[in-house]
């Protein structure tokens, strides 16, 4: 999901991720805005759905246009963890904004269906979710 990195956190002047990661988680994030792919693997509940919530949500804003797909083996998966997990966090990058006095609303569109979910942010970049 590498692409033209445009630093929207600094444009806007608010710091992300919101979250605290591993040095290596970071070096992973680091990696995704370099590299059109990143395979990162860990032990059960250790932060990697977290962890691609992120890089993905970090990816579409620095990147205008850019197009994603997050997958996982089921769709049950899929739909209850992955993709609820995604809207969690993209609402706190919104409540982040909001608070900062940004006026900017991230995602434009968020479709979220028995078979179609993805995301669609303010610059034209789109998340799909497939299983």
């Amino acid at each position: 999901m590498a692409g033209n990195n445009l630093n929207f956190e600094k444009e806007i002047g608010v710091d992300f991720p919101l979250r605290g990661f591993l040095p290596k988680q970071l070096e992973v994030m680091e990696a995704c805005k370099t590299h059109s792919a990143v395979l990162y693997s860990g032990a059960f509940r250790a932060g990697k759905t977290m962890l691609l919530v992120h890089a993905a949500i970090e990816t579409c804003l620095e990147n205008p246009k850019v197009r994603g797909l997050i997958g996982s083996l089921t769709f049950s998966s899929l739909n209850n963890v992955v993709f609820q997990l995604f809207v969690e966090e993209l609402d706190k990058y919104q409540e982040k904004l909001n608070k900062a006095g940004v006026n900017l609303q991230l995602a434009t569109r968020v479709l979220h269906s028995q078979t179609k979910m993805q995301v669609e942010f303010y610059n034209g970049s789109i998340i799909y979710f497939r299983p």
